[in-house]
């Protein structure tokens, strides 16, 4: 009888074993990645002073992230913007953590895609924003292109190497002079921001006689007395190219699904805004930043043929041929679709 009585005296053993399953079952599935947990309520992005960050400044000055947070259901988000003046900071920042999504250059989104490809922290395009074209700007009277300068010339940046500006200089010698010509540029550039580099062209600092400006502050040079326009970037890489990737890391991507998705809705939304007024855009951009410029200089940059805001990526793929041609990435990646997210590029042709 204690045998057949014994399923019940067994009850109180077996309960304690359910409570050990339950336990291991709650551990192993909040361990899988992307597992059941909240998603963020505050984050951080990055950006820089160009123009041609202007959805950015759109989305900023209409909280688009929020706004489309809210629809898809998530608590109240919480936007940091934060501004710098290059973008090698900038990428430190979102690799440290201290930022969740970041604006960089074509370049430099392709050398930190590289460097962190397969791993959780991957980095990757959540769109692309901004072709804009660059302009080499000199005051130096004795230069009219590029085989002018000599090894005494100076040539500022916003950064080192791997920024769109150097890049872009990079290209155009490599057109004008061939590609072993490259590295004798090199010693040439120096880092200095950008509205720092344009006061101090205007200002006449002797140090500072070339530049390799963006929106609006090329605009800016050019409207004053001596300087010259050596290249536009679109006449270099032989049409529009954008300038900048908005990145994320793969982590991010992966466990904040309805906020990514908030993030390009946002992107998409401020793209549209732009394309139907973008004179009204750019004066937000000088309300934002607090420029001077007037309206009629900061808007310049819509005279090139070319210039739009559109997500999709323009001649990436050009600028990751000749940066794995000269070394700067080890491979080009196969496809341009390789450098962005799926659900970010997936319904637009780009290239």
């Amino acid at each position: 009888m204690m045998a057949i009585v014994g399923f019940r005296l067994a009850s109180p053993y077996r309960r304690p074993w359910r409570r050990v399953l339950a336990a291991a079952l709650i551990a192993l599935l909040a361990s899988l990645p992307g597992a059941a947990r909240a998603e963020k309520t505050e984050i951080a992005i990055a950006k820089q002073f160009s123009i041609a960050f202007l959805p950015l400044i759109v989305m900023e000055r209409d909280r688009l992230i929020e706004k489309h947070a809210r629809e898809a259901g998530l608590p109240e988000v919480k936007v940091n913007w934060l501004t710098f003046s290059g973008p090698d900071t900038m990428i430190s920042s979102l690799l440290s953590g201290s930022a969740d999504v970041a604006a960089a250059g074509i370049p430099g989104a392709l050398i930190v895609w590289a460097r962190t490809r397969g791993s959780r922290q991957a980095v990757k395009g959540i769109a692309a924003i901004g072709a804009v074209p660059l302009y080499l700007v000199t005051r130096n009277p004795a230069i009219a292109s590029v085989r002018d300068f000599k090894d005494t010339d100076r040539i500022a940046t916003p950064g080192g190497k791997g920024t769109i500006n150097a890049v872009l200089l990079q290209m155009a010698v490599a057109q004008t002079l061939g590609e072993a010509s490259v590295p004798r540029f090199d010693p040439l550039l120096f880092s200095m921001g950008q509205p720092d580099a344009t006061t101090a062209m205007l200002a006449g600092v002797d140090t500072v006689k070339s530049v390799v400006s963006t929106p609006p502050f090329q605009d800016q040079l050019l409207a004053a007395p001596g300087m010259r326009r050596l290249f536009s970037s679109f006449a270099v890489m032989g049409g529009p190219h954008s300038y900048a990737n908005v990145l994320a890391t793969t982590r991010f991507h992966d466990e904040n699904p309805k906020l990514f998705g908030a993030i390009v809705a946002a992107l998409k939304e401020a793209e549209a805004a732009i394309t139907a007024d973008p004179r009204g855009a750019i004066a937000g951009w000088i309300a934002a930043t607090g420029s001077k410029l007037p309206i009629t200089v900061a808007a310049r940059v819509l005279d090139e043929p070319g210039t739009n805001w559109s997500l999709t990526p323009q001649n990436v793929m050009t600028f990751a041929d000749f940066m794995a041609r000269t070394g700067m990435i080890a491979s080009a990646p196969a496809s341009w679709r390789d450098l962005y997210f799926p659900e970010a590029v997936s319904d637009r042709p780009g290239g």
